[in-house]
């Protein structure tokens, strides 16, 4: 809100846990889908954008910041995307 000042509540050893751990998978991921791409992990990776985008709405229903509609807008386009893609291409 303009004309306020608040900070976001410090991490705690268990969340800071939970961010590092979901950066390594992301980027091992990643790494994997540039080095072996292959039609299988482009489907399991659409399925899991997918999924990802369920747990968004999740959190959008339970009050997490509006700021997550344009991550999910995203995730859900890559998503339907890749999976199009696939299909199409097998």
């Amino acid at each position: 809100m303009p004309g306020t000042t608040s900070s976001l509540p410090e991490f705690l050893p268990t969340q800071l846990f939970f961010v590092g751990l979901l950066g390594v998978v992301v980027t091992t991921w990643s790494v994997l889908r540039l080095l072996r791409p292959s039609a299988f992990f482009g489907r399991a990776d659409g399925y899991t954008r997918l999924a990802f985008s369920a747990w968004m709405v999740w959190a959008l229903a339970h009050g997490a910041s509006h700021l997550l509609v344009g991550l999910l807008v995203v995730e859900l386009a890559f998503g339907v995307a890749q999976l199009t893609r696939v299909k199409a291409a097998a």
